[in-house]
């Protein structure tokens, strides 16, 4: 009989890290989740453009992404930690791709905090 193996606690690591090597892990780092959160952005907005390009109008939502299988599912805002407090900005009508349903054409953080270079994290 085998005994089942011991789980390690990882509650104090950030998520990202669970899937590395184990003698590399290392507590929160705020500067990782900024990288986060740029890539997050980064991805959503590649992603808005990528859609509207192939559907020939921009999406309503940012769910429109995850049921056309554009993405899986909406990535968190690692400052506000959240997938639910992204600010979408909508398109102005007279410049839409499609004028009749003008959707998003870019999102940012839904956070109502200042970075370290005294940015506001919604101006990013």
């Amino acid at each position: 009989m085998t005994s089942s193996p011991q789980r390690l606690d990882l509650s104090g690591f950030h998520a990202g890290a669970r899937s590395a090597n184990l003698l590399h892990l290392k507590p929160f780092n705020f500067s990782y989740t900024l990288g986060i959160s740029a890539n997050n952005l980064f991805t959503l907005r590649q992603v808005i453009d990528e859609y509207t390009y192939d559907k020939k109008k921009a999406p309503q939502s940012l769910q429109d992404l995850v049921a056309a299988g554009y993405l899986q599912n909406i990535p968190i805002d690692p400052i506000t930690n959240s997938s639910d407090t992204w600010h979408t900005i909508n398109e102005d009508a007279l410049q839409a791709v499609d004028q009749t349903e003008p959707g998003i054409f870019d999102v940012k953080s839904g956070s109502d905090k200042t970075g370290l270079d005294g940015t506001p994290y919604a101006d990013w």
